[in-house]
């Protein structure tokens, strides 16, 4: 809106320009308008066949002016749409990336034995230590018999 708060002002220090009270909102307001009836003006005379076209200096203009605006909006949504892919992408390699490390884990955990893969070097002590204790609990009951 600064822009056209900017392009209104310029308008307004011109001496032919007698608008008092004119501010951006009505200048983007009367250049929209101009642009729509320049279209619908477009329409029309492609649809009267057979007539010639009186092209002046304005008409000219305004056909400049339409195919810019028309490129700042292909501009503008190209790069909303260029997000918008590049957000999927991410997505889709971050779960990538996720699949990948599960899958190394599980080898991983394949590798290294079936009892660590159960549950650690922790549960391999406590293993042991109670196996000792039973082999010591069997060999007391043979030697009080």
């Amino acid at each position: 809106m600064d822009v056209w708060d900017s392009v209104a002002r310029n308008l307004n220090t011109l001496d032919e320009f007698n608008r008092r009270h004119f501010d951006g909102k009505k200048a983007q307001a009367r250049f929209n308008l101009l642009l729509r009836d320049h279209k619908e003006r477009n329409v029309a005379s492609h649809r009267a066949s057979g007539s010639d076209e009186v092209v002046d200096e304005r008409v000219v203009l305004l056909d400049d002016l339409s195919s810019q605006v028309e490129e700042a909006k292909k501009e503008e949504a190209d790069p909303a749409d260029s997000e918008a892919e590049a957000a999927a992408r991410a997505e889709e390699s971050a779960v990538l990336v996720r699949e990948e490390a599960m899958n190394s884990q599980g080898k991983r955990k394949n590798r290294e034995g079936d009892d660590e893969a159960a549950g650690g070097k922790m549960l391999k002590v406590l293993t042991l230590m109670n196996d000792a204790n039973k082999s010591e609990l069997e060999l007391r009951k043979f030697m009080f018999e």
